[in-house]
């Protein structure tokens, strides 16, 4: 090939003129463009052959880009090259520079009859049946699942994050409003986001690589940069609630009550240390009590958050971890399907032998064998519409009847979609059609993992609005914790405490 790399230079200087250039972009366009749909005209059997079909795709969509830039240099003719062209075809005697540059063709064969034919159809015939290479881990499987595992050991133990399963993990992934905002001032927190952007948007180029993505960035860097100025981005322009209010304590002994990871929290959230004895802990927490925290002594808060309670400062930090959480809720919202499936599998994984993990791997990763139909099939009886059995028969009625298959279930959040048996009904929540129906609704991606059982649009609705007022007005002691008497009834905070100063109620 390095051989005949010169003479394949030499015949396309030769005969490769401009207009010549312009038909054979044309026509690869058309190649590419017919390929394409050759490849989207075969419908993928499995998880695997979609993704492989989108990358298949995707280079040949990056090819024929590449080739319509070129024509459009071409056409745009900066330099005149081609209408100086177009008028030397025109003038003289048009005939003698046909044969002249017939001439200059047969010469060239005459002299290198070995010449390799370029051949374009095989070429791109190439690229289809090559299979991409993508770079999955297992923990992914093909891009079915996220593996973020060494970012969650990271959030476990940074001092932004907090100890928890990897399931929670992944529920709270994008509700970085709860995480408290003077923990978001130090560089641990900037670079877990970096490396959570990072890869998100790898992982999302590889499952998803005809989407694109840089547009969506875009529009959520504008949406934000309208925000962030208007002072409506949440969690940033808003009055931080505090985890714990103080003032419904007379006492420290009050408080001292409430453990030492309530009052480590309700520290944190404040800005102040954390340290000391829970009796320390709790001393400090009233101090908070009916005044400013500016007024405090320097000497209580933890190092570097005193200079959050002073307005302006550190305001371009602030914006940088702001911008960086809003792209990453983004690319999330891109992938509801992929993160509830993954905090699914981690869940179905808990109630598994390592035997029947192993034998679920060893499924997914087998790819499905294509079944020919053979013409002279005959037609199966099936008058009830049983579902097909792996043998290809109607399964038994019985067995129809024992999963519930006879069950209809409806949902308005899909359109009043009808879903046959429990199995189905249950597992359509994690489904792409369920999760589009809550984003036409308004729902945000976050919420979604709430809203599971939901099936009425009204009931959907109510929810979010509930669970909105519950983010915007933070944790209300009062009305959320809930204690029980010694008979068993459960109160609110408030009323439980009300009643048992009254001594109406025992503890």
């Amino acid at each position: 090939r390095r051989r005949v790399a010169p003479q394949i230079a030499q015949l396309g200087e030769m005969a490769a003129t401009l207009l010549e250039t312009t038909r054979a972009s044309h026509e690869r366009i058309e190649r590419l463009e017919r390929a394409t749909a050759d490849i989207l005209r075969e419908a993928p059997k499995t998880h695997k052959e979609k993704i492989v079909q989108q990358h298949r795709v995707s280079r040949l969509l990056d090819t024929l880009v590449e080739e319509g830039r070129k024509l459009g240099r071409i056409y745009a003719d900066a330099d005149g090259s081609r209408k100086e062209e177009i008028q030397e075809l025109g003038s003289g005697n048009v005939f003698a520079g046909f044969y002249d540059r017939l001439k200059e063709v047969r010469e060239y064969h005459r002299k290198y009859p070995d010449a390799p034919i370029d051949n374009e159809a095989s070429e791109i015939q190439e690229v289809v049946s090559e299979e991409p290479w993508i770079d999955f881990t297992g923990e992914e499987g093909f891009g079915k699942y996220l593996d973020l595992h060494e970012l969650y050991s990271i959030f476990v133990n940074a001092k932004f994050g907090k100890k928890c399963e990897y399931a929670e993990f992944l529920t709270e992934l994008g509700r970085f409003e709860l995480i408290p905002k003077q923990a978001k001032f130090c560089k641990e927190y900037k670079e877990f986001l970096e490396r959570l952007l990072t890869y998100l948007t790898e992982f999302h180029r590889k499952v998803e690589p005809l989407q694109s993505l840089e547009q969506v960035l875009r529009t959520a860097v504008s949406g934000f940069e309208s925000k962030w100025d208007s002072g409506q981005l949440p969690g940033w322009n808003e009055a931080v609630h505090p985890v714990l209010d103080v003032a419904e304590f007379d006492s420290v002994d009050e408080i001292e009550a409430l453990g030492p990871e309530k009052l480590k929290e309700a520290l944190s959230a404040l800005g102040l240390k954390t340290g000391g004895t829970i009796r320390e802990r709790a001393a400090r927490l009233f101090l908070t009590k009916g005044v400013e925290l500016s007024s405090l002594p320097r000497k209580h808060f933890a190092k570097g958050s005193k200079a959050l309670v002073e307005e302006g400062e550190k305001k371009v930090e602030a914006r940088q971890i702001a911008l960086l959480e809003v792209k990453i809720e983004s690319i999330l919202e891109l992938l509801p399907g992929i993160l509830n499936e993954t905090i699914a599998n981690i869940e179905r994984k808990a109630s598994r032998t390592v035997d029947e993990m192993e034998e679920e791997l060893e499924a997914e990763l087998e790819d499905v064998e294509d079944e020919s139909d053979d013409d002279g099939d005959e037609a199966i009886y099936n008058p009830l519409k049983l579902p097909m059995g792996w043998d290809g028969k109607p399964i038994p009625y019985w067995l129809y009847k024992l999963h519930g298959l006879n069950l209809e279930q409806k949902c308005e959040v899909c359109g009043d979609f009808s879903y046959w048996g429990p199995r189905a009904f249950e597992r359509h929540f994690f489904e792409a059609r369920h999760q589009d129906g809550l984003r036409r609704l308004g729902v945000a991606s976050r919420f979604h993992r709430q809203m599971l059982g939901v099936t009425k649009i009204d009931e959907a609705l109510s929810l979010f609005k509930e669970l909105q007022n519950r983010e915007k007005h933070g944790w209300v002691a009062d009305e959320m914790e809930e204690y029980e008497d010694a008979d068993g009834n459960v109160y609110s905070r408030k009323t439980y405490f009300d009643l048992k100063r009254q001594g109406l109620i025992d503890g």
